[in-house]
């Protein structure tokens, strides 16, 4: 099922797959410009070991009823503790410390990083989630989950105006899963977005 963009994997939801483009629409059924799929795969951190995926998306404008986007990724996981099965719920941020937004992109990034996150009427996301992977003595597998929200900003606030859904599971089997990269039909389901 993982190949072409899919319609029917779930609660009309679809798949994509790497080096593909989608229109985006938002709410209120209005396009609003194109998302392309740069990159999506597993990956091994050769420092540590560690594994998971890499996702890289952009998005680029067509329309001006907002003014700006911004990203918002909400995860659960249960790494880095294999042992337990239950999931922790956190908004992510690529620099936690220093961004007490609910956006992923800190200012500084936006300094050290410029083009890169943004040129022009293009907004791209990178990330390259990673975990350890269980020992064979355990059983529990180590999921990692994340909702990626493009949100965008008018006179009447912030609107998520879509969402992707991705992931990876860690067995301890040895084997590596990468969930398929899903549009969501609904907007970013976590409170880190006032309405």
């Amino acid at each position: 099922m993982y190949g072409k963009d899919l319609k029917g994997a779930g609660f009309n939801h679809y798949i994509h797959q790497p080096k593909t483009s989608f229109k985006v629409y938002d709410s209120e059924g209005d396009y609003i410009g194109k998302m392309k799929v740069e990159a999506y795969e597993l990956i091994t951190n050769p420092d540590n070991g560690e594994q998971g995926v890499h996702l890289q998306v952009s998005f680029t404008s067509t329309s001006d009823k907002y003014k700006d986007y911004k990203w918002v990724q909400t995860v659960a996981t249960n790494g880095p503790d294999a042992r337990s099965q239950d999931f922790h719920i956190y908004n992510d941020r690529s620099l936690p410390d220093e961004n007490t937004s609910p956006f992923y992109y800190a200012k500084r990034d936006y300094e050290r990083f410029g083009s890169l996150i943004r040129e022009g009427n293009r907004y791209t996301f990178t990330d390259s989630p990673t975990r350890s992977r269980p020992t064979t003595t355990t059983t529990t597998t180590v999921g990692w989950r994340a909702e990626l929200s493009l949100v965008g900003f008018n006179s009447s606030g912030a609107h998520a105006v879509h969402t992707l859904y991705y992931g990876f599971n860690l067995y301890p089997s040895g084997h590596s899963l990468a969930m398929p990269l899903t549009s969501i039909q609904y907007p970013n389901r976590y409170p880190w977005l006032k309405k």
